[in-house]
């Protein structure tokens, strides 16, 4: 697939590696709504130590409302909030108090948009409305700002209600939500934006896509303005085909990450002036605008995508990246999970919303610890064919591990741990081929840890 950047073409590779798909410790995965309801989870953040709020939309009897549910670690819930009030995109910037970005009524789309404050019950302390000509207003991310007021963006239409044509905005609010100015960004077609960035030095940057400039149909547009909202310069990145972005987070190397799909799955890095420094590819990925990406606390790389299996079911896949763009793991739900935090260092919370039923879904939070896992490219060997089997898989009473290319090592380890993160079956491995029983052993998923030399690997096993 040929790729281009503001009239410059690069060589987009699918990214064939073979990586070790690991189960993370998943500690907690709740669905919450009622059977005959549609209800999604738009975002959440984390509240201290204690847990989460999380915010959304139901559609439940009719009624149309926005939501706040407050739950545990463990994904309790500790209280729920239906209203028209505190609803959208939610943040804790400081401790008891909530910012919320959506609009007047209900969502994060609508007529007219507004930031609002909360105690930590939701209960409202300001209501700052604001809004763009025409209709069709959507407001997609927020982010509060070093001088302690807000920034938003998002896109309005210009045109009709009906055949909209999309401009980009850029909005500075006050500590109180008061807007202070505005910047709109568009041209002849659509200029759709979805996420924002305050940098180090007061700059912003907005990511999104664009049908107005560009390569093809629709390109990836990364925009940077001055602490005014001024434009500072723009790029686009695309081809031929429809790109379409949504996820961006300004990286400690000064650069950009960038996620979002075309006729793949895409996540393309940058250097501080937008220039392309490398990019993966995974294909069959499902549409929509479930493409976020992020870097870690540890330096390195997360991307949350919308993809399909084998079967053609649309699920979403986490992966994570070292800071070359090579692939360390990768793990995959059923649902449609659009928002992610990470909390603690190596600690994922997600939501978003599983189908219940042909026309109803429910809300869904995961919960997943990655921390047991020692992912340092120095210390784990890639599976690759040279790497070790298990077989049969699924395994009943047993099964096999088998070294391919060994004759002969120093004595080494297999440790077989649950879901749970508790190890259930430890074995030394002293040949090429060994035979291991899992006689007694409750059926499940597996994490397979194997240890010889200096080598790590992972593999997964299902008991049945």
């Amino acid at each position: 697939m040929e790729f281009k950047l503001s009239g410059s073409s690069f060589l987009i590779i699918a990214t064939l590696l073979i990586c070790n798909e690991v189960i993370a410790q998943t500690v907690a995965e709740r669905v919450y709504g009622k059977p005959n309801c549609t209800e999604e989870g738009f975002s959440l953040t984390a509240v201290d130590s204690t847990g989460f709020v999380l915010s959304g939309n139901s559609l439940c009897g009719g009624n149309n409302t926005g939501f706040v549910l407050r739950i545990d670690r463990n994904g309790d819930t500790l209280w729920t909030r239906k209203s028209i009030e505190p609803n959208g995109l939610v943040r804790s910037f400081q401790p008891g108090v909530l910012q919320f970005f959506g609009k007047e009524l209900i969502g994060i789309d609508g007529d007219t948009l507004r930031l609002t404050t909360t105690d930590f019950q939701g209960n409202p302390v300001t209501k700052n409305p604001f809004y763009f000509p025409v209709c069709n207003n959507f407001g997609t991310d927020f982010i509060k700002t070093t001088d302690n007021g807000f920034a938003t963006t998002g896109h309005f239409s210009t045109t009709t209600c009906n055949a909209p044509v999309y401009d980009g905005f850029l909005t500075k609010h006050n500590s109180l939500g008061e807007l202070q100015w505005t910047k709109i960004f568009g041209e002849q077609q659509n200029d759709e934006f979805f996420d924002i960035e305050e940098l180090p030095n007061g700059d912003f940057a907005l990511f999104g896509w664009t049908s107005s400039r560009g390569a093809g149909s629709a390109d990836f547009f990364l925009l940077k303005t001055d602490s005014n909202g001024d434009t500072l310069w723009s790029k686009t990145y695309g081809n031929a085909n429809s790109n379409f972005g949504y996820g961006m987070a300004a990286t400690t190397d000064g650069g950009f990450l960038l996620s979002g799909y075309a006729d793949s799955t895409l996540l393309l890095k940058t250097n501080g002036e937008g220039a392309l420094q490398w990019n993966r590819s995974f294909p069959d990925n499902c549409g929509g605008s479930y493409f976020k990406c992020t870097e870690t606390l540890d330096s390195a790389y997360v991307l949350l995508s919308y993809e399909s299996d084998s079967s053609g079911t649309c699920g979403s896949v986490f992966r994570k990246f070292d800071r070359s763009g090579n692939l360390l793991w990768e793990k995959k739900w059923s649902g449609f999970l659009r928002a992610f935090i990470e909390f603690e260092p190596g600690k994922f919370g997600l939501v978003g919303s599983r189908s219940i039923s042909v026309f109803n879904t429910n809300v869904l939070f995961v919960r997943f610890d990655t921390t047991h896992f020692p992912i340092a490219s120095s210390t784990i060997e890639v599976a690759s064919r040279h790497g070790p089997k298990l077989y049969p898989n699924p395994a009943q009473s047993q099964f096999y591990l088998k070294l391919p290319g060994r004759t002969s090592f120093a004595e080494g380890q297999l440790i077989l741990t649950n879901l749970e993160g508790q190890p259930v079956k430890t074995i030394l491995i002293r040949n090429a081929e060994e035979n291991i029983s899992v006689e007694g052993i409750e059926p499940g998923f597996y994490l397979v840890e194997i240890r010889i030399g200096d080598s790590t690997f992972f593999k997964k096993l299902l008991v049945q």
